[in-house]
């Protein structure tokens, strides 16, 4: 009976975190505080992608679905399993603020271990490596069609652009998070919300 509860714990934990990941948006934030609002390529694309984890924004968040929140998923040492990795999961939640800037400090205050022990945990992220290259493959007058690639790195402030798709490999298991094209409408909302 212990083991079936821990499996039922262990599923809904994930099934959570799950849903946060596929909320991911794309969302526009100034490069500092915003203080010069008008300066040229002050814009870029709050995400974070690294050989260890990403951070990015979702509209839901694991402590209240109906709060939006900035997450980060990240490998990390295994404390009590040598050479082994656990799966980590932390969030802040946006209340009474929004996300405005690259450099922002916020609240992350929650933290949960998905899985520990770990032998192999791979992060990878499918996307254009430029914004020109997006326009570009978008064009109908393009010469070249450019097709987007798995990257190790992801840095949406300098790209422009968040991913396309993550892709989280898990020793045997791979889980892909689609996160939607919106660019056209988040410059739109820019001024809106920022």
């Amino acid at each position: 009976m212990g083991k079936f509860e821990t499996a039922v714990a262990d599923y809904q934990r994930w099934q959570i975190v799950l849903d946060v990941l596929n909320a991911s948006q794309v969302k526009t934030v100034y490069r500092n505080q915003p203080v010069l609002r008008a300066a040229e390529n002050n814009t870029g694309y709050y995400f974070l992608g690294e050989e260890g984890g990403f951070t990015a924004y979702s509209t839901i968040s694991v402590q209240d679905p109906a709060r939006t929140s900035i997450y980060r998923l990240f490998k990390e040492e295994d404390p009590f399993n040598p050479g082994k990795w656990r799966l980590v999961y932390e969030e802040a939640i946006l209340v009474n603020q929004l996300l405005r800037s690259a450099d922002q400090n916020l609240p992350f205050n929650f933290r949960r271990i998905l899985k520990s022990g770990l032998s192999d945990i791979e992060f990878l992220y499918y996307g254009y490596t430029s914004l020109e290259d997006r326009n570009s493959a978008r064009s109908e007058n393009a010469i070249e069609v450019i097709k987007p690639t798995w990257l190790r790195t992801y840095d949406g402030m300098t790209i422009n652009l968040n991913p396309l798709s993550v892709k989280i490999s898990i020793e045997q298991q791979v889980i892909v998070i689609d996160i939607p094209d919106t660019l056209d409408r988040s410059i739109m909302s820019i001024y809106s919300d920022v």
